[in-house]
């Protein structure tokens, strides 16, 4: 079998940083407040420090006692700024922030441009669960259908939720917008205060419960339906789920009746 031929090490100028040079491109290896990095010269090239440190002719003072450039710097922050320079965005650290990642890549003078572009994208926040009111405006072109159930939804079908929407006519995304006044009670509603004005009306309502199911890095999720959802949208970094809220009945108290006494004060 062919021997592997050994990468010849140089060092640059008098005592400059130590390169390892072969049939690849050279590389370079760095001491970085004790830790030793090993990239392509190009790469560090990419930052203004480095490019100007790797042409200095005499940097025995900044050299270790292996012969590695010496650099008196964080070597956590090297690490990051190392990765921005071969095109990689920053991931969270446990240590350090986007923000002390940026300081750093300004010391070794890395183009603004160039940071900016692998800016890490910004941590999108799940809505908090909410309790709304959804509220169904309906009326009846005939007076004579008042007391029956032949009903329109007044603002029309589009912001209808998923379980009344599928069960109108044409099913779900159709073009009427009649509803049957026993689907709004057998889905929960309940008839609320009846407008009278030219047309008659009335005004169902019930409570719902909104949750988002936050989507890690906006891939795909699997949230299970639940006999109560009644509505469910698919954002690019999270699942809006609407479940119905169980209202309590309303309890009828009996009525008292109170008889008071006038007396006549002398």
């Amino acid at each position: 079998r062919p021997r592997q031929r050994p990468s010849a090490r140089t060092r640059q100028g008098g005592g400059g940083a130590e390169m390892v040079t072969g049939s690849a491109a050279p590389v370079v290896r760095l001491n970085v407040g004790g830790r030793v990095f090993m990239a392509a010269k190009a790469t560090l090239a990419k930052a203004g420090f480095l490019a100007a440190l790797l042409q200095k002719q005499n940097t025995k003072d900044m050299v270790d006692a292996d012969g590695d450039m010496y650099i008196d710097r964080d070597p956590q922050l090297f690490a990051e700024v190392l990765r921005l320079l071969r095109g990689y965005t920053f991931s969270p650290h446990p240590r350090l922030t986007w923000q002390d990642v940026r300081d750093e890549a300004a010391f070794y003078q890395v183009r603004a441009s160039d940071v900016d572009a692998l800016t890490p994208r910004p941590v999108q926040v799940v809505p908090p669960e909410r309790l709304t009111t959804q509220k169904v405006s309906l009326f009846s072109v005939d007076a004579a259908d008042a007391g029956g159930n032949t009903w329109y939804v007044r603002e029309g079908r589009e912001g209808m939720t998923d379980d009344v929407d599928s069960r109108m006519p044409d099913e779900r995304g159709g073009s009427s917008n009649c509803v049957d006044l026993d689907l709004l009670w057998e889905l929960g509603f309940q008839e609320g205060v009846i407008d009278d004005d030219h047309l008659p009306r009335k005004v169902f309502t019930r409570q719902l419960r909104t949750v988002c199911y936050a989507k890690p890095r906006g891939d795909p999720i699997a949230v299970p339906f639940l006999p109560d959802e009644v509505d469910r949208k698919d954002c690019p970094h999270w699942v809006q789920v609407s479940y119905k809220q169980q209202q309590p009945a309303v309890r009828q108290e009996p009525a008292v009746s109170i008889r008071c006494r006038t007396f006549a004060c002398r």
